[in-house]
């Protein structure tokens, strides 16, 4: 990972959000869609939830938004189970 991606994964990991490094590819890193204890970062399937998840985005957490924009890293939907994240 660059220093970008490296400083956004240690600030989402620092708020307890599910990161991972991807071990399929360095150049990228994974937010899981399964693991919302520590909180509700991501749902593929948050239009079915009860109540309804109350994103903007499609079914991702505006603070994970907000810090992938400050260090203009691009993310998309891997599986239902987790967003990849890389370099714009």
């Amino acid at each position: 990972m660059n220093k970008k991606m490296q400083a956004a994964f240690n600030q989402l990991k620092k708020i307890n959000a599910p990161v991972s490094k991807n071990h399929d590819n360095a150049e990228s890193f994974l937010i899981s869609a399964e693991s919302n204890e520590s909180g509700y970062w991501a749902d593929y399937y948050a239009e079915f939830a009860e109540p309804p998840a109350q994103f903007n985005d499609p079914y991702i957490s505006p603070i994970i938004l907000d810090i992938l924009k400050k260090y203009k890293l691009d993310y998309e939907w891997e599986s239902p189970g987790g967003l990849s994240v890389w370099n714009d």
